[in-house]
């Protein structure tokens, strides 16, 4: 009790001052405060069979924090879609809190997933946000459509073709013969199709590049969901092609690296 009687002591006024001060002085103390609360987790979550991705972890934990004191210190308000979108993480944490110890109780690793499965099915978002783009939106989303379709296609016979080295794992099916085949064509397919559209030709190679690069990933990456899941396909929707998302996660991906590179440079 005197321990902690004597850390307020000390704290309080420590924090008062920090608070007082406020500018960059306030934003160093609380990052290190997030980073060092990071840590905890991970160190804790070691102890499970649930590792936290560090690597990837720390630096998402900085961007966040730099493009806040970024918008604090032009004296922007952040926008309240934007702020909205932490009522997702605390609505599960709570949804767990209330289940606890029930029958069909929610544990942290379901609220995780929750948490990553709508970010992840939000990336839908970016395909609406990439056709309705100021100024070109209609000329963009062609361009990653057809790179997408040019990039599993040509992959695909080109893996059945001349494939022999398997690319990974998580498909069997894919080989590196075929990745490579594949993201020469989206190159050369978004780069026709968007100098067609009168793009530069700087920008016209870039997101070439961006697709060819993209399209496989969010492949690979909801091959990971499946297997992690043990899932055969996301769904049967769609006769001989699974699921929606079976058919779209390479359009996702793209959709949202085009659509960041547009942002900054188109």
């Amino acid at each position: 009790m005197n321990s902690r009687y004597l850390t307020a002591a000390i704290g309080i006024p420590l924090v008062l001052g920090i608070v007082w001060l406020g500018g960059l002085a306030f934003t160093i103390v609380i990052a290190l405060l997030a980073l060092a609360s990071l840590r905890e987790l991970e160190l804790a979550c070691r102890r499970t069979q649930n590792p936290l991705a560090g690597f990837v972890a720390y630096p998402a934990l900085l961007l966040i924090l730099g493009l806040t004191w970024n918008f604090a210190r032009e004296g922007e308000r952040l926008h309240a879609d934007a702020v909205w979108l932490w009522l997702l993480p605390i609505l599960t944490l709570v949804a767990g809190v209330l289940s606890y110890g029930k029958r069909q109780s929610i544990t942290l690793v379901s609220v995780a997933i929750t948490q990553l499965a709508v970010i992840y099915v939000g990336l839908f978002a970016f395909l609406i946000l990439l056709r309705e783009f100021p100024g070109g939106g209609w000329k963009l989303f062609p361009v990653v459509l057809f790179g997408v379709w040019a990039s599993d296609t040509a992959a695909y016979f080109a893996g059945r073709a001349i494939g022999k080295k398997r690319l990974t794992t998580l498909s069997p099916g894919k080989t590196r013969e075929g990745l490579v085949a594949g993201m020469l064509v989206t190159i050369a397919v978004c780069f026709g199709l968007a100098q067609a559209f009168n793009f530069a030709i700087g920008d016209s190679l870039v997101i070439g590049i961006l697709v060819a690069l993209a399209a496989p990933m969010g492949d690979l990456i909801e091959s990971f969901w499946k297997r992690e899941l043990g899932a055969k396909d996301m769904g049967s929707v769609l006769p001989g092609h699974g699921g929606i998302l079976d058919r779209c996660d390479s359009l996702l991906l793209a959709s949202f690296a085009v659509y960041l590179y547009a942002l900054q440079f188109l």
